[in-house]
C-alpha cells in the first residue's frame, strides 16, 4: 500500500465570500459552511469562529480536534465508514491542511451522559499554550447545538459528524491545487540485520475510537496497515479527560506510527500495526484479547513492540497482560503510560520499559481571558469559564496524550 500526503501549509484563516486557499491563507465562507452543516436535520444552531495563537481567547467544552482532510485519489473516502462507505483506505493521495484545525464545541444538556463528558480547555495565550498543542494552531471553532428530543446516541453522532464534515469541507477547497509538500508512506522491504518492530494499540472502553465507522468494542484484535491509520480509518469517540483524549487530529498524525515509519530501513524494520477491540470486561475476555494481540505481533515477525493504550481503569489489565504475553514470546516491549495521582492498579514484572507522557493531576494556573468560546461556565464545577482558573492538567486538551502528541517533556535539574 502506497499513500501520499499532499500537505498545504496554512499560515492564517479568515472569513471571506468563498472557501479557498491562496498564498497560505484559508478564506472561509462562514454562511456556506453553516449551510453545509445544517443539512443534518438533527443540528439546530451552528456557529463558526476563528481563533489564532496569541489571542486572549479560551475555548471550553471542546469535544474533538480534527485536521482538515480530503481524499483526492485512491480507494475509499475521507473518514471512511462515517462520511463514505467503509471501504479500505491507505492508498492514493489525501490532501491535508497543516497549521489549522476544526474544533467542535457543544453545551451538553445534563441529562445526556453527564458522567461521560469532561471539560476540555484550549487557551490561545498565557501558560496554557505550553500544555496543549492546539494553543499553537489556527482553530476554526464550530459550535454545534443539536435539536431537542434526541437520544444520547443521536446527539453524539451529530456532533461527531459535524466536526468531520467541517474538516472535509475546508480541505476540499484544495482538490484542484498542487500541494507544497508530498510525503509518501509505504512499507518497503525488510532490511537484514535490523530489528523488526510492531506497534500495538490497546483500545479500551466502549466509546474510544471508531474504526471504519464501527465502535472498536465490536472488533476482535486484528492487523491494520499503518497507512489506514494515517488516512482516516480511525476516529476519536472519547470525550473523557481532556489531557488524555486521543482526538482525531492525533489519530491522523499518530506519533508512534510516524516515528516507526521514519526509522524504517534505517535502524529498524516497521512490520505493521495490531489493534484490539475495547469491550473486554471480564478476566477471561482480557486474557483472550492479550493472547490474540501477542499472537498477531508474532505472526508479523516482531522482535519488539511499542504498546500504547487509550484509557484508564480496568484496561490497565489489558495493557499489562499484552506486555507480559509479548515478552514471554520473546517480543521486547515499551509501554506508554500516563501518570495519575494513583498508582497502576495492575502491573507485571515484564513491564520494565515505560515512557510517561506526563501526570494528569499537576495543577496549572490560567489567567482571565478577554473572550471565551463554547460556553459560559465549566462542566461539573460551574466555574466562570472566562475567569482566572486553577485546574488540573487533565482539563487541558491533549496535554498528556497517550499517543505522545503533546508539549510536555522531562529535564534533569
Amino acid at each position: 500500500m502506497r499513500l501520499e500526503w499532499g500537505t498545504f501549509l496554512v499560515k492564517d484563516a479568515v472569513f471571506g465570500h468563498k472557501t479557498q486557499l491562496s498564498d497560505g491563507v484559508l478564506s472561509i465562507d462562514r454562511d456556506g459552511l453553516r449551510s453545509f452543516l445544517a443539512q443534518d436535520p438533527n443540528l439546530g444552531a451552528i456557529d463558526v469562529e476563528i481563533v489564532h495563537p496569541g489571542d486572549e481567547t479560551r475555548i471550553v467544552h471542546a469535544l474533538d480536534v480534527v485536521e482538515p482532510r480530503f481524499k483526492v485519489a485512491g480507494h475509499g473516502s475521507t473518514f471512511p465508514g462515517l462520511l463514505g462507505p467503509p471501504h479500505t483506505v491507505g492508498e492514493g493521495r489525501t490532501h491535508r491542511l497543516r497549521g489549522v484545525t476544526v474544533v467542535q464545541t457543544a453545551d451538553i444538556p445534563h441529562r445526556l451522559r453527564p458522567t461521560q463528558w469532561d471539560e476540555a480547555i484550549i487557551d490561545m495565550s498565557g501558560p496554557g499554550v505550553e500544555y496543549s498543542p492546539f494553543g499553537k494552531t489556527v482553530n476554526v471553532v464550530v459550535g454545534l447545538r443539536p435539536v431537542s428530543g434526541l437520544t444520547p446516541e443521536e446527539y453524539d453522532t451529530s456532533l461527531l459528524l459535524g466536526g468531520l464534515r467541517a474538516a472535509e469541507y475546508l480541505a476540499k477547497s484544495t482538490a484542484d491545487l498542487q500541494p507544497e509538500q508530498v510525503e509518501t508512506f509505504e512499507l518497503g522491504p525488510v532490511t537484514p540485520g535490523l530489528p523488526k518492530v510492531a506497534y500495538i494499540r490497546v483500545a479500551s472502553g466502549t466509546n474510544d475510537v471508531a474504526i471504519y465507522g464501527a465502535k472498536s468494542e465490536a472488533m476482535t484484535p486484528t492487523l491494520i496497515h499503518p497507512n489506514e491509520i494515517l488516512d482516516g480509518a480511525v476516529v476519536n469517540l472519547n470525550w473523557g479527560f481532556a489531557s488524555e483524549r486521543n482526538v482525531t487530529y492525533v489519530q491522523l498524525n499518530n506519533p508512534e506510527v510516524l516515528a516507526l515509519y521514519r526509522h524504517h530501513g534505517k535502524d529498524l524494520n516497521f512490520v505493521g500495526v495490531v489493534m484490539s477491540g475495547s469491550g473486554a470486561r471480564s478476566q477471561w475476555e482480557k486474557d483472550r484479547n492479550a493472547e490474540h494481540l501477542s499472537k498477531l505481533a508474532r505472526l508479523l515477525g516482531a522482535e519488539a513492540a511499542i504498546i500504547s493504550w487509550d484509557w484508564g481503569g480496568s484496561s490497565q489489565f489489558d495493557l499489562m497482560l499484552t506486555c507480559q504475553k509479548c515478552e514471554k514470546l520473546g517480543i521486547k516491549t515499551v509501554l506508554v503510560v500516563v501518570e495519575m495521582d494513583q498508582s497502576l492498579i495492575f502491573s507485571t514484572p515484564e513491564a520494565d520499559a515505560i515512557v510517561s507522557p506526563g501526570i494528569t493531576d499537576e495543577v496549572v494556573e490560567l489567567p482571565e481571558m478577554k473572550r471565551v468560546i463554547g460556553g459560559e461556565t465549566l462542566y461539573k464545577t460551574g466555574w466562570e469559564a472566562k475567569g482566572r482558573l486553577e485546574v488540573p492538567v487533565r482539563y487541558l486538551m491533549a496535554s498528556t496524550n497517550r499517543l505522545g502528541f503533546h508539549c510536555l517533556t522531562a529535564r534533569q535539574s
